[in-house]
């Protein structure tokens, strides 16, 4: 994978798959992230795969578009985040936090 520079990442999209590790369909869900590229013409790249506590998978894309907060929480919506997660980035959001887009372990 090309590393990036700070300067190139403008936004983070995290994603919370409620599927187990083992169970989890890379291809699938590769899949989906190729289609949305193409219908928006953006780059989106994976640069991170992590198996959650809970057993599941966490999915971290950048892109070196800049999108708005509801623009990332659609676009984790769109690409099959966990509903409900969203449904609570959405409440932050409008309460006005910076921090409402949480999901790794340990992440502040």
């Amino acid at each position: 994978m090309q590393e990036e520079t700070k300067e190139e990442i403008k936004t983070v999209i995290k994603l919370d798959y409620d599927v187990p590790w083992d169970e989890f369909d890379a291809k699938k869900y590769s899949n989906r992230i190729e289609v949305v590229k193409s219908i928006l013409g953006v780059d989106l790249r994976v640069f991170k795969w992590e198996k959650s506590k809970g057993g599941n998978v966490h999915v971290a894309l950048f892109s070196n578009v800049w999108f708005s907060d509801l623009e990332v929480l659609a676009l984790q919506a769109i690409l099959g985040s966990d509903w409900v997660r969203e449904c609570f980035n959405l409440r932050r959001i409008r309460c006005g936090s910076l921090n409402w887009n949480i999901l790794f372990d340990g992440e502040q």
